[in-house]
């Protein structure tokens, strides 16, 4: 058999409600030049006995022990990666979808544009039944393309589901870190580090459904730190500078009491006040932190903004345009 040109790597574990969905997806692309390679952390549920029901020979399954639920999900996608045979990489969760001519639109541009690296996409948020939301996950600002890095450092608008990636670039600046401490945001750590010296392009269609759901919800509470501890990583490695890192903390900071003023006001003035004295020097990102400093006093207020969504007028105004 020939070797494929795109890999699609999908980890999983204890998927076997979404993956047969998620399979499907990737095996009717309009783009059929490619192999699938699902890889299970030893699910305990019915997945194997999913999996097994496909008879397309670009399916290709692997085990690979990671620990369970607790596992380090970079290491069973760099698992993926090893045993690829394609010179593109494309990734996609067990749980989400993809439209029929996602990789077809988006190796038009690949192979177009020999500068760049990466491609990615947008997304439309599902429910667990898989009924389609209004909220898209991806840039809203469509000029997102080239040197990226130092507008995604200070959030992270790319979906992993949604990106393809050259195994060249890859093999030059690795893999996902496998670390520990950036579980569950090793993903926007490989983007940062495509991104720092390598041309990105962002395709403003919506090309899949990022399913949302109780199994991958758990971790908000950990979203904040995750995306620090990415930050720290790259000022240490003198990928960036302490006052863009600050900068980006800060961003992140806010958006973090901003969403949790009304389920636990305490940590959200918290944020607002780390946000404030990392980023005393900007005047945008202080205006907005003591004005949700304010607001976490005034409940019925911020209430009557998030409903209004001219939060999310007043930040593309000031901080850009996904940080609401």
């Amino acid at each position: 058999m020939p070797e494929p040109l795109i890999s699609v790597i999908m980890p999983t574990y204890n998927r076997a409600k979404f993956i047969g969905e998620a399979v499907t997806s990737v095996l009717n692309q309009s783009w059929k030049d490619l192999e699938l390679i699902v890889v299970d952390n030893y699910s305990t549920d019915d997945t194997q006995q999913v999996i097994s029901s496909f008879r397309d020979p670009r399916l290709r399954y692997y085990k690979f022990f990671n620990n369970g639920k607790i596992g380090i999900i970079a290491a069973t996608r760099n698992y993926g990666i090893q045993q690829g045979r394609g010179r593109y990489m494309a990734f996609l969760d067990s749980d989400d979808v993809w439209s029929v001519d996602k990789l077809a639109q988006q190796m038009d541009v690949l192979e177009k544009d020999k500068r760049c690296q990466m491609v990615f996409c947008q997304f439309r948020v599902s429910d667990a039944s898989g009924k389609l939301q209004e909220r898209i996950m991806g840039p809203k600002n469509f000029k997102m393309n080239g040197y990226i890095y130092h507008k995604l450092i200070r959030y992270n608008f790319i979906v992993c589901s949604s990106v393809i990636v050259r195994k060249d670039i890859l093999d030059k600046i690795g893999c996902f870190d496998e670390r520990k401490d950036l579980t569950c945001s090793e993903d926007f750590d490989l983007w940062l580090r495509i991104a720092r010296n390598n041309r990105v392009v962002f395709l403003p269609r919506i090309l899949g459904a990022y399913r949302l759901h109780t199994l991958n919800t758990n971790i908000d509470n950990q979203r904040l730190q995750k995306a620090l501890n990415v930050i720290d990583k790259h000022l240490l490695d003198g990928l960036t500078g302490e006052r863009e890192a600050n900068r980006a903390k800060a961003n992140f900071y806010f958006r973090e009491g901003w969403f949790t003023i009304d389920k636990d006001v305490r940590f959200a003035r918290a944020c607002f006040r780390e946000s404030c004295s990392l980023n005393f020097y900007n005047f945008k990102i202080l205006f907005l932190s003591l004005m949700g400093l304010m607001l976490s006093f005034t409940p019925f207020l911020y209430k009557f903004i998030r409903r209004k969504e001219l939060d999310k007028k007043l930040s593309r105004l000031l901080l850009n345009h996904q940080s609401l």
